[in-house]
């Protein structure tokens, strides 16, 4: 959260404060001018804030296996904790292999797009 919290920060400084002034000018105020002006300026931190939060959360694994290890039948588990799992503890190498081939093309895609958008030319 405090990352995230950081990106939005600083996207909220970086902010170009003429179409907000002309959206004064012109009566816009309250949810309008979140919703069409103060939105919309923000939408790439937007976008990166939600990418790095679904790479990160592909990445989960020590606070849901020291609380829960899985969960009741596995509602918490995530790719990394299955992918411990059946390495470690079931020494199923090759479904764990498999798995971390599917979490690392996930991550790399989802990656990719963030990557593009953060370095786009506007």
């Amino acid at each position: 959260i405090g990352l995230n919290m950081l990106l939005f920060i600083s996207g909220i400084r970086n902010m170009d404060s003429s179409p907000i002034e002309a959206a004064l000018i012109e009566g816009a105020g309250g949810i309008k001018m979140y919703t069409r002006v103060i939105l919309p300026l923000l939408k790439p931190t937007i976008i990166v804030v939600l990418l790095m939060a679904l790479v990160n959360s592909f990445k989960v694994f020590d606070g849901i296996w020291v609380m829960t290890k899985g969960g009741p039948y596995r509602t918490s588990e995530t790719l990394a904790l299955t992918m411990y799992e059946e390495s470690f503890i079931y020494n199923h190498f090759g479904n764990g292999a498999a798995v971390a081939v599917v979490l690392t093309v996930v991550i790399l895609f989802v990656s990719y797009f963030n990557i593009r958008n953060t370095f786009k030319e506007d």
